[in-house]
């Protein structure tokens, strides 16, 4: 009979009598191994969740969009109107003595005027490493004209002896020669410009915006991708904007050129009071 009783017994009986008789290390190992396989489900999921993140950064634009901009950040922070050297003078010139520094002297004039075709520029260009003292005193004390196509000349010629003065010209009054200064400084190939040219990319001034995103495309930092897409619907620098973009999708960086075919660039020629 008591045989047959325990079989009638329900099987939730049996079940409670089974876990009591467990010991209590038993029962400790269970729970353990629970903990851990929660934990382990924890970490599956948290890495499923940051793997679709770094994939969504990686292959979407507008996740490029945002690496640009927290890099952009990060690379201007730090940088402010004192490291710019704002209160920079150039040297004193002296006599011209070599036949370069007379015919640099001789041509400084020229600059005051625009000059469509670039050929004043291209003569700077030619006579090279002797006009560079004389350019970059008019980066600080000639007109407008004169210091945009001053620091044109200076980043044809390439010679990182104009550094300091382009750096400094990059808080002129005028947006016009902040552009032209940024593009130079692309031309130096100094890459010591890079985290002032970032520093640009928040200035208030398209121009100079665009001009020193361009510049950063020429060193291969595609935080300039912030601004050419924020630009992209604008009517003045829209189309080249979108140039700009395409060739950052397909890594070849456009080298520009302050004149192409003696035909001036926008970014460069236009007056400043047209913006």
């Amino acid at each position: 009979m008591e045989e047959e009783k325990k079989q009638d017994q329900p099987e939730e009986e049996k079940q409670e009598k089974q876990k009591k008789k467990r010991s209590p290390a038993s029962t400790a190992e269970i729970a353990a191994y629970r903990r851990r396989r929660r934990k382990w489900w924890l970490f599956a999921i948290i890495s499923a969740i940051v793997v679709g993140v770094v994939l969504f950064l990686v292959f979407t634009s507008w996740g490029l969009y945002l690496i640009d901009r927290a890099r952009t950040v990060y690379i201007t922070f730090g940088i402010d109107a004192a490291d710019f050297e704002a209160d920079w003078s150039p040297p004193d010139l002296p006599e011209p003595t070599t036949p370069g520094e007379r015919a640099a002297s001789a041509l400084v004039p020229n600059l005051a005027s625009v000059d469509p075709t670039g050929q004043t520029v291209s003569k700077f260009a030619e006579i090279g490493e002797a006009a560079v003292p004389y350019l970059v005193n008019a980066l600080k004390r000639g007109n407008v004209p004169t210091r945009y196509q001053a620091a044109a000349a200076l980043g044809m010629i390439g010679d990182k002896a104009a550094f300091k003065g382009l750096v400094a010209t990059l808080l002129d009054d005028e947006k016009v020669v902040r552009a032209a200064a940024a593009l130079a400084l692309a031309d130096l190939g100094d890459r010591r410009a890079i985290p002032f040219l970032a520093k640009c990319l928040t200035m208030q001034s398209r121009r100079v915006r665009f001009a020193a995103a361009c510049a950063l495309q020429r060193f291969d930092i595609t935080i300039g991708r912030v601004v050419f897409t924020d630009l992209a619907g604008d009517p003045d620098y829209g189309k080249e904007a979108k140039q700009k973009l395409a060739g950052l999708k397909e890594g070849k960086p456009e080298k520009d050129k302050f004149y192409r075919q003696g035909e001036p660039l926008p970014v460069i020629i236009r007056l400043p009071e047209q913006q």
